[in-house]
């Protein structure tokens, strides 16, 4: 029975699933918004419509794997964090909702810009995904800068998420790293 706990969360370490997820939708959000960049600043054709294929495949793909993380995250206990004086612990209890939010967001605009700009979003050859917005140029120009500026927004609450990660781990030695890589600290 103690191994099940390995896999799970409890209120004292963050299970090995919910681990990978963290772990593996970083590095991939890490790596969409680095092509994002290159992309929109110094890909060219026609190497930068291929990247915009794998991109926004990746992006639905992304979004799937973000949801059922969200599932998985609703499901399970949450351990419990050290608090710190305010505004700090206000800023740690809001930050795994500013960044749910966030990793939301960026593949939904994605989407609305593509499907309002009249461009079809295939996975890999695999399949379409359906249509839910028409052709409609002012949301897709709107939803192309929404998704630039979440992604400016983005690389910042990554940033500061990291900064608060090292902060704990090197100033308070909490182990709040540990505990993200190992389950514990």
């Amino acid at each position: 029975m103690k191994k099940d706990y390995y896999f799970i969360n409890t209120y004292d370490q963050w299970g090995l699933v919910s681990r990978m997820f963290h772990w593996g939708i970083s590095l991939l959000m890490i790596g969409m918004l680095a092509v994002g960049f290159y992309m929109a600043s110094y890909a060219i054709p026609p190497f930068k419509y291929e990247l915009y294929g794998y991109h926004k495949a990746l992006g639905v793909l992304l979004l799937f794997t973000i949801l059922v993380r969200l599932i998985w995250r609703l499901s399970q206990p949450v351990p419990a964090l050290h608090p710190l004086a305010q505004p700090f612990d206000l800023m740690m209890k809001a930050s795994p909702y500013v960044l749910y939010a966030l990793m939301l967001l960026m593949p939904l605009s994605g989407i609305v810009m593509s499907q309002a700009g009249g461009h079809p979003i295939s996975i890999f050859g695999w399949l379409v995904v359906p249509e839910i917005i028409s052709k409609n140029q002012e949301l897709s120009v709107l939803a192309n800068k929404t998704h630039g500026i979440l992604g400016w927004v983005f690389v910042a609450v990554i940033s500061l998420h990291f900064l608060a990660a090292l902060f704990h781990q090197f100033i308070l030695k909490d182990g709040m790293i540990s505990r993200m890589w190992k389950g514990r600290g």
